[in-house]
């Protein structure tokens, strides 16, 4: 089953299964309880920081690839 469930007022358990023969010997599965935090909720989609982790790997990829100098 793949999918979201409320197991409890204060609490979603996200499970999902993979069956990929391609990349893996046999199935597997997982799930995630997700409970409320203490501080207030950014969406990640819209949050600015997300642009600056863009930057940061795009920097590693060009240190990586010798064309900058490791700070």
């Amino acid at each position: 089953m793949n999918g979201s469930q409320r197991v409890w007022p204060t609490e979603i358990r996200y499970r999902f299964e993979v069956r990929d023969p391609t990349n893996y010997i046999q199935d597997w599965a997982g799930e995630i309880p997700m409970l409320p935090e203490p501080w207030p909720f950014h969406e990640y989609a819209c949050h600015k920081i997300n642009c600056s982790s863009a930057n940061i790997l795009a920097g590693a990829r060009q240190v990586e690839a010798g064309m900058l100098k490791k700070p």
